[in-house]
């Protein structure tokens, strides 16, 4: 593995409001998930959003986020559609094997296989797992993710092998 050499950057996967994943907030008056979108948030969110501007500010605002240039408003040229990461801690998500079927159980005064080293391998095949709507599963294994939050208030989830946004959050307390 080149570990000098990055696989991806957000400055490139991350160059229009097109390659940007979907941006969902919650509706801090029904406490429900919501697309990221002037409409969907409660009449207060919408004043934060507006900042005394009105509806035309709070909705250039929301389209800001979504990457989409707004005349008044810092280019995304100049530095890219994702906020600065800095001091965030990126966090890697895939079913690990932290290598526990290797571990000796010494309890008897020589070394034997322990107990989890017959169990620890079913354990990582199960996380390796995705569950269906019905019920059923997939083997094939979860998608290899990175979460990263940015100084524009977004959690980031990106495709760890491509570097492809699926998603990003924004909490209700980054505008409100």
């Amino acid at each position: 593995v080149d570990t000098d050499a990055p696989h991806w950057t957000s400055t490139t996967k991350l160059a229009s409001s097109a390659d940007k994943g979907p941006i969902y907030t919650v509706n801090d008056s029904t406490a429900l998930g919501v697309d990221f979108a002037f409409g969907n948030v409660s009449a207060a969110q919408q004043l934060a959003l507006a900042n005394g501007g009105g509806a035309v500010v709070g909705a250039n605002v929301v389209n800001w986020f979504k990457g989409i240039p707004v005349t008044g408003f810092r280019d995304h040229s100049v530095k890219g559609l994702l906020g600065d990461v800095i001091n965030a801690d990126p966090l890697y998500v895939q079913a690990f094997n932290y290598g526990y079927d290797k571990l000796l159980d010494y309890s008897s005064g020589t070394a034997t296989p322990g107990a989890g080293a017959n169990l620890y391998p079913g354990y990582v095949a199960a996380k390796k797992r995705t569950y269906n709507t019905d019920g059923s599963t997939n083997v094939a294994g979860r998608t290899p993710m990175l979460y990263v939050g940015s100084n524009d208030g977004q959690l980031h989830a990106f495709k760890a092998e491509t570097g492809v946004e699926v998603m990003s959050f924004i909490p209700a307390g980054v505008y409100v």
